[in-house]
């Protein structure tokens, strides 16, 4: 499906980022203004001194190194931003990190961070703080000898 190093994340996590940026895409209508981004970062290093980095695009260029220990990482990141009306504002980021070495001892981390922050604007009206009774005077006082303090009370 698509060459070199992406082959190594699979068809079907590329199948599910794809589909994901797609639904993004799609969600704007007239009520509704959308922002998608989708950043893809290919780095591959042929040994401690090099590193190569590789913007995945439409045409899916992939920059890779021809050593046995090399280490590859792919970085996702899509941030969707949809506002229904001027008071509110929604924002859900997902972070997809696939970091994977080539060599005998071959080791696949996949990490998946979602973000979700929702933010609205509180109405003018309404009450965003609880009340503090500040008054005390039911608690008694604490003294340092309490048997002291207890022989003084009539009973």
């Amino acid at each position: 499906m698509m060459p070199g190093i992406l082959n190594q994340l699979g068809a079907e996590s590329l199948s599910s980022l794809n589909k994901l940026a797609s639904t993004v895409a799609s969600a704007a209508d007239s009520n509704k203004q959308t922002t998608a981004e989708v950043n893809v970062t290919v780095a591959s290093a042929a040994d401690s001194n090099k590193q190569t980095t590789a913007d995945v695009n439409d045409d899916v260029t992939v920059a890779s190194a021809a050593d046995s220990n090399k280490q590859t990482t792919a970085e996702v990141n899509v941030t969707v931003a949809s506002a229904a009306d001027s008071n509110r504002q929604t924002t859900a980021e997902v972070n997809v990190t696939v970091a994977s070495t080539a060599d005998s001892n071959r080791q696949t981390t996949a990490g998946v961070n979602d973000d979700v922050t929702v933010a609205s604007a509180a109405d003018s009206n309404k009450q965003t703080t609880a009340d503090v009774n500040a008054d005390d005077d039911d608690v008694p006082e604490l003294v340092e000898n309490f048997d002291e303090a207890s022989k003084d009370v009539n009973v």
